[in-house]
């Protein structure tokens, strides 16, 4: 099985430190290749692990609609080069930006939701379009469903 690991930042915060954590101790078969959507020490981090990284440039801060356009088709190129089985997006931003592009090629897209950034406005309909959430603890899945029963 092939993961691309997209993580919407380049830094070695708690969410990046825990996407290195699961891709040191990945199980036996799982290989992974990596999509910053901006660099900086993580890419390090991971290439010591001998994973593949590549970093997008231009799309670090809020994605305007011009730049998420010119990302999602970086990441459809991307998609077709690497051929993932699925899509791990580390944050709502990576979630958000890789959306399109999953769901044109047909390939999995897992969100791990790191926080509770733009809850009340992204957190239901992310979760709705994704195929699955990973939840960093039990106050952040509960805040997704909370919003989902709010807007539903």
């Amino acid at each position: 099985m092939k993961v691309l690991a997209l993580s919407s930042y380049g830094v070695l915060g708690g969410a990046e430190l825990s996407l290195v954590t699961f891709l040191e101790h990945r199980p036996q078969g799982v290989e992974a290749v990596a999509l910053l959507v901006a660099g900086g020490p993580l890419a390090g981090r991971l290439a010591e692990l001998g994973v593949p990284v590549h970093s997008a440039h231009g799309y670090a801060g809020r994605p305007t609609a011009a730049r998420a356009v010119r990302f999602a088709r970086e990441v459809s190129g991307f998609l077709e080069r690497e051929r993932p089985d699925v899509v791990w997006a580390l944050g709502q931003k990576a979630a958000l930006l890789a959306l399109a592009p999953c769901r044109r090629r047909r390939i999995p897209l897992v969100w791990h939701k790191v926080d509770f950034s733009w809850d009340r406005v992204l957190a239901a309909p992310l979760a709705e379009g994704v195929n699955g959430v990973l939840c960093v603890s039990q106050a952040v899945a509960a805040a997704v469903a909370q919003e989902a029963e709010r807007q539903g």
